[in-house]
């Protein structure tokens, strides 16, 4: 007999690893805990690339009434980086942090972009720690960094603001006289820091001059936030969701800062996580154990196992495991031993040739297959959960969510509201590219004209 289950206590407050092919009811699970949440005034966030799970939290929210509350709109923000004539202002280099810190948070979000060429990538390392500090120096976004880096009368010019003497040195002495060898290991960098803002989204959201997105405000303030990146393509996705997760990130290190009593509980929800994080085990590790320590609780999603390396499963022990059906064997018997129960002295019965029963242990192997079969025969919505004290796992049935299928004009509206409260137009923002960076142009030229006259 169905009874009800939900989490609670500790298993509400533990990080969560929820897996299920398209289509096996992850994503409406993902959307109900956060509806539910936010409605009970837990501040929640999101990362959506796909844009399907953020529209129908808001749908939930509009249809049990949640907008009709008189502090909706301050306590959940809804920001649509896809849009195609207005744009966040993110200004990632405006952080109430140290130059340094934002150097290294721009560094770890560069590692997990592109991990396979920045893996063993000093030089680029290198240039980006001495390239940020004279941005921010010179209160220039992240979009100049290809042309500061690419235009030498400018990069003297930004050059001026800065006191720093190894960051001048370093352009002055190393980086305007390498050989013509390292010149070409420079064009892998500044090929990069061109993909940065290479699409509208990145330049015209990274480009501006402020940044809305204060997540220290976010989590002391108990808000929430959903951010949908969903239409967008899939290297623009991954810049942006590895700078969110950063800064999450470094925020919750801030919070070592706070006494137990100030840590406010934050639930962040990630779509396809593996996309965003550092894929070391030992990185993986030290954030769920530090983002349980001070107050963040992760609920990371994904697909399937080739988005999840072997080195990150022991790292992910301490997470309660929500399996839904799996899309092969291969990924239902990787899942197998996190569900279920294996018996070393269960026994099978075998008809012999005499046709008599003989008793033999069923080995383990044998029990995988089965809980592995089991896992691919699951229908929509069912799904295994191991709860963290619980010695089996659970068969669940997840909440029948409403349709929200009829209230797409209603969701339409709100996110509206939203784009007009957030979003900057985009002539707003091109006109504020151009004065970025008159003033240093115009020195420049004046620079190069008293030059000639001498």
């Amino acid at each position: 007999m169905p009874f009800p289950f939900h989490l609670s206590g500790k298993d509400l407050t533990a990080h969560k690893h929820v897996m299920g092919k398209t289509q096996s009811g992850k994503s409406k699970l993902l959307a109900h805990m956060a509806a539910s949440l936010i409605e009970k005034g837990q501040g929640v966030s999101v990362i959506d690339p796909a844009g399907d799970l953020v529209t129908d939290i808001v749908g939930l929210l509009y249809f049990r009434g949640f907008f009709k509350r008189p502090d909706a709109w301050q306590k959940l923000q809804y920001i649509n980086f896809s849009d195609p004539q207005r744009f966040f202002p993110f200004n990632i280099l405006k952080q109430p942090y140290d130059t340094a810190t934002v150097s290294e948070m721009l560094v770890d979000a560069c590692r997990r972009i592109w991990p396979e060429s920045l893996g063993e990538a000093p030089l680029f390392e290198t240039i980006m720690r001495a390239s940020l500090p004279v941005l921010i120096a010179n209160n220039l976004p992240l979009p100049l960094l290809h042309k500061f880096l690419t235009d030498k009368p400018f990069r003297e010019r930004c050059l001026q603001k800065v006191r720093d003497q190894r960051i001048l040195a370093f352009f002055h002495n190393e980086f305007d006289h390498w050989s013509r060898d390292q010149i070409k290991m420079v064009g892998s960098t500044t090929r990069r820091t061109y993909l940065l803002s290479d699409a509208e989204a990145l330049r015209y959201c990274l480009g501006q001059e402020n940044n809305l997105l204060p997540v220290h405000s976010i989590l002391d303030e108990n808000q929430s936030v959903l951010y949908d990146i969903g239409g967008l393509r899939q290297e623009t996705q991954s810049i942006f969701g590895c700078l969110l997760m950063v800064l999450y990130e470094h925020e919750i290190l801030h919070r070592a800062q706070y006494t137990p009593e100030q840590r406010t509980a934050h639930q962040l929800i990630i779509d396809e996580a593996f996309q965003f994080l550092d894929a070391s085990e030992k990185a993986l590790t030290r954030l769920l154990a530090l983002c349980a320590k001070y107050g963040l609780t992760l609920t990371l999603c994904h697909q399937n196992w080739s988005q999840f390396t072997e080195k990150l499963q022991g790292a992910m022990q301490n997470t309660i495991p929500i399996i839904f059906k799996m899309g092969g064997i291969e990924d239902a018997r990787w899942a197998a031993p996190i569900v279920g129960t294996f018996d070393p002295y269960q026994v099978k019965e075998v008809m012999t040739k005499t046709q008599k029963d003989l008793a033999t242990t069923t080995y383990f192997s044998e029990q995988y297959e089965v809980w592995a079969r089991s896992l691919l025969e699951l229908k929509t919505r069912q799904a295994y959960i191991k709860t963290s004290d619980a010695k089996h796992a659970i068969k669940i049935i997840t909440t029948k969510m409403h349709d929200v299928q009829p209230y797409l004009s209603n969701i339409a509206v709100i996110k509206e509201v939203y784009a007009q409260k957030l979003l900057t137009p985009r002539a707003r923002v091109q006109a504020y590219e151009q004065q970025a960076v008159a003033p240093i142009i115009s020195s420049s030229a004046v620079s190069r004209k008293t030059s000639l006259r001498k």
